[in-house]
């Protein structure tokens, strides 16, 4: 990577988060410290979930823990080693076209450049701060992973404790990563099959026997 410049002006709810607190001892080290980190989105609200979501097509990783938790905090730094693997490595920088209006200066003179683009994006969702979006999703046990791909949809969801971290959550990521979005939605309805009607799965089937010769020319947008 040649250092690309990606300004894609990535919604940055998470940066707002971050830089919330006007500490300027703090901006100054962010200032000094141009190092770079693995991005990796907190998310506090349906709004930032659904804005995640779609914010591109790579497949999205979502981690589901409490501060809490014991196993928790196992399963956080495999999952943080997992995401400097596979996701965007960026810099916060100073973003000079904003300098002159110190009202907001706070959100605005920071910006996000991505360093090395990965292909899958992070996310993590405290339970304690964020009860309601749970308790929608109905997760009742930690560490829960949700995985998503737009436009597939639903990947796979599933309680993952950290000892079963490589066997449930790297083994299904770098299989994922290998295929296209039809044969994760082929995947998928898979998994769903006991749930659909028979009938209605022997079409999918049918219908993807057919289309799975034009995959790369569907997939190259």
């Amino acid at each position: 990577h040649h250092h690309h410049h990606h300004h894609h002006h990535h919604r940055s709810f998470q940066l707002h988060l971050q830089s919330a607190q006007p500490n300027n001892e703090n901006q100054h080290q962010k200032h000094q410290n141009k190092a770079t980190r693995t991005k990796m989105t907190t998310i506090n609200s349906l709004d930032q979930f659904l804005e995640f979501l779609a914010e591109d097509e790579r497949i999205v990783v979502i981690k589901y823990y409490a501060s809490w938790c014991k196993s928790c905090h196992k399963f956080g730094v495999k999952y943080n080693q997992l995401a400097h693997e596979h996701a965007d490595q960026i810099q916060i920088v100073d973003d000079d076209d904003n300098s002159n209006e110190n009202e907001n200066k706070n959100m605005d003179s920071k910006k996000e450049i991505v360093v090395s683009k990965g292909k899958v994006r992070f996310a993590q969702i405290e339970y304690g701060a964020n009860m309601r979006l749970c308790r929608t999703f109905n997760i009742k046990k930690l560490p829960y992973i949700q995985i998503y791909k737009a436009p597939v949809g639903k990947l796979s969801e599933f309680v993952c404790g950290p000892k079963f971290f490589e066997e449930r959550l790297t083994s299904r990521l770098d299989h994922y990563l290998t295929c296209n979005d039809d044969q994760l939605k082929f995947e998928r309805d898979l998994d769903e099959g006991e749930v659909l009607v028979k009938d209605t799965l022997m079409e999918e089937v049918e219908k993807k026997n057919l289309s799975m010769g034009d995959i790369h020319s569907s997939e190259s947008n």
